[in-house]
This record gives structure tokens, sequence and C-alpha cells, in this order.
């Protein structure tokens, strides 16, 4: 079948069918590396988009999330600025307090002082020494202890009527008392 030819290696046919097979051969690989790599280029484009669907929700997700932070912020901010205001006026409340106090406190030390100056005349007053003058250095001196220890303004003025209104009672019933 195949004859050899003088001085060639391969007949003209052989040549031809291996250059036929060559042809055939490449053309195969060719279109397998052709659909490899189309297959290859598809999974690349699906994974691209997978990706970009990924990025774009997570784009969306940490825009929620500022919108989010930044009302939260924004909320806070009032708060905060309530608050201050709040402060503000709780200092001024309190300063005007701490002023009525002091204002209180020199007014009833002021009529205390009156009271037992008041008080210090009719005991000299009186001309002999009896229970009655005892009674009323032990008020005194209680009723002072009281005005400094924890007696508030409100209710130092009832407590100096009812001292007042008893020592007067007392005076009256001491000086019928003593008379004959």
């Amino acid at each position: 079948m195949l004859q050899r030819y003088h001085g060639r290696s391969n007949p003209p046919e052989q040549s031809e069918l291996f250059s036929l097979a060559l042809t055939v051969s490449l053309d195969s690989f060719v279109t397998s590396n052709w659909a490899l790599l189309s297959a290859q280029k598809r999974s690349a484009e699906s994974a691209l988009v997978e990706l970009q669907n990924e990025h774009d929700r997570k784009i969306k997700q940490l825009h929620m999330d500022k919108m989010n932070l930044e009302s939260e912020k924004m909320q806070l901010e009032q708060n905060a600025n309530v608050l201050k205001v709040k402060n503000e006026c709780l200092l001024q409340e309190k300063e005007q307090t701490s002023t009525r106090l002091q204002y209180s406190e020199k007014q009833f030390s002021s009529r205390i002082g009156d009271v037992l100056k008041a008080c210090n005349n009719v005991e000299s007053s009186l001309t002999s020494v009896s229970f009655f003058s005892l009674w009323y250095a032990g008020t005194a001196k209680i009723l002072s202890y009281w005005v400094q220890a924890f007696i508030s303004p409100g209710k130092l003025a009832g407590v100096l009527r009812v001292y007042i209104y008893i020592y007067c009672i007392n005076l009256i019933a001491e000086l019928g008392a003593s008379k004959p």
C-alpha cells in the first residue's frame, strides 16, 4: 500500500493526511480551548456579577447603618441640648432657692434675736428669781439650739409662736400666782 518513493520519506498522500490530521487536531484543540475559555469567561462573569451584587448589598447595608447612626446622633444631640437647658434651669432655680434661703435665714435670725431681746427684757423686769425665769432661760437655750441645728424657717415661725404663747401663759400664771 505504501510505496516508497525515491528520495522521499513520505508519500504525498501521507503528508496530506498528516497535514489534514494536524489541521483536524488543531481545530479540535482550538475548539476545546475556545470552549474552555468560554466556560472560564462565563464563570468569571457570573462570579463578578455575584461579587458586584454582594458589594452593592454591603454598600446599601452600610448606607442604612450610616443613616441610622446619623439619626441616633441627632437624637442624642437633641437630648443633650434638652439636658443642657434643664441643667441651666435647675442651676438658676438652685441659685434662686439658695438666695431665698439665705434671705429667710437672715430674716428669721433677726426675728429670733428680737424675740430673745424681748424675752430678756421681760425676764429682767421680773424682780424675783422664780421657776418661771429658770424655765424661760431653758426655753431660750432650747430655742436657740433648734434655730441653729435643724428647724427650717417655715417650721421655725410656728414653733416660735407656740413658745411665745406658752411663755405668755406661764407669765400670766406666774404674775397671777405672785399677786396676793
